[in-house]
């Protein structure tokens, strides 16, 4: 039958390592009754000492055993705890705020907010049809511009390597020359 009330993980771990437990002061007294909790703990136990035979191995990294204890899962004091949870609940209690600042404010309804969605999200299929388009392009032109480059810097290493070099520029100016149009339409 497994124990009514088992000891915290932080109290096993500390009763593992030799110390005093944290959470409960009765947890000594609890693991000598308990066969499951004092199991717990000697798994605890073995688990530090072949993580310290470990560390001594060579191509781990130093802080590997304490890598290793850190991802046990949180504790029953620490679920509870605030001063854990004070910044994430902090942050969502900000977002819930501006959330609710943002539909109160006149700024658009729902059905304006839903229209723009959808405005968004009209020209995905043609944006969708470009890109596989594109990629055909490009897996049908790859041949014969890589071929183009080989030769070129078959011919002239230097002149091809300075081509290479340009490219990184001329695609500056297509993507700059690209946003300018878009701005004009």
């Amino acid at each position: 039958m497994p124990c009514s009330t088992p000891l915290d993980p932080l109290d096993i771990e500390a009763l593992a390592a030799g110390g005093e437990p944290i959470v409960s002061p009765g947890a000594a007294g609890h693991a000598a009754r308990c066969a499951d909790c004092g199991d717990a703990i000697g798994q605890a136990a073995r688990m530090a000492e072949e993580l310290e035979e470990l560390e001594a191995a060579p191509g781990l990294p130093a802080d590997f055993a304490e890598r290793i204890v850190r991802l046990r899962p949180f504790s029953a004091s620490e679920r509870r705890r605030m001063s854990l949870w004070a910044v994430p609940l902090g942050v969502a209690a900000a977002l819930l705020g501006t959330g609710l600042v943002l539909l109160g404010v006149p700024l658009m309804t729902g059905g304006e907010q839903a229209g723009l969605s959808a405005a968004l999200l009209a020209p995905l299929p043609g944006v969708l049809r470009a890109l596989v388009r594109s990629a055909g392009d490009a897996m049908r032109l790859a041949p014969a511009s890589l071929d183009g480059l080989a030769s070129a810097l078959r011919q002239d290493f230097a002149a091809g390597l300075l081509l290479l070099v340009l490219l990184l520029p001329a695609s500056f100016g297509l993507r700059r020359a690209l946003v300018h149009t878009r701005a004009h339409r």
